[in-house]
């Protein structure tokens, strides 16, 4: 795969936290495209990041072993706090013991924004008591 987006993450993936990244094979992002957004490609970015680190990113990124089931898992709590995403989405990320996920768009280019997303509504302000949580590239959303 031809990498554009993720550069850095890629020439450094072998020198990351105490072991090396290890992606998903072309074949398994196709299938998860096939699954999750009825067959049409990701966004180059998200393909760039599940061939480098898909199955473990060493970002400290909480990255599931199923992504369309964590994806169901959180399409089923937001819905419980009375929000519908209507575009399609992929979640790559939970924190705060399950309560914040970070989404991106799919229908969003190949370099999508990504979103903070709370399916508790103490995590619904910009108030933050770890720097690190709070990357001034996200915005921070409900839904």
């Amino acid at each position: 795969m031809d990498i554009e987006y993720l550069k850095t993450y890629f020439e450094n993936r072998n020198n990351l936290k105490s072991s090396h990244a290890k992606g998903m094979t072309l074949p398994e992002i196709e299938g998860l495209e096939l699954e999750m957004n009825k067959g049409k490609p990701f966004p180059k970015a998200l393909r760039e990041f599940l061939f480098i680190g898909g199955v473990s990113n060493k970002l400290g990124i909480n990255t599931p072993k199923n992504f369309k089931t964590f994806r169901d898992s959180f399409d089923k709590e937001i819905r419980k706090r009375g929000e519908d995403i209507t575009q399609p989405y992929f979640v790559f990320d939970n924190d705060n013991d399950g309560k914040t996920f970070g989404i991106i768009y799919l229908n969003e280019g190949d370099d999508p924004q990504p979103w903070n997303a709370s399916i508790s509504e103490g995590y619904d302000n910009d108030i933050w008591d770890d720097e690190d949580e709070n990357p001034e590239n996200w915005k921070l959303i409900k839904t």
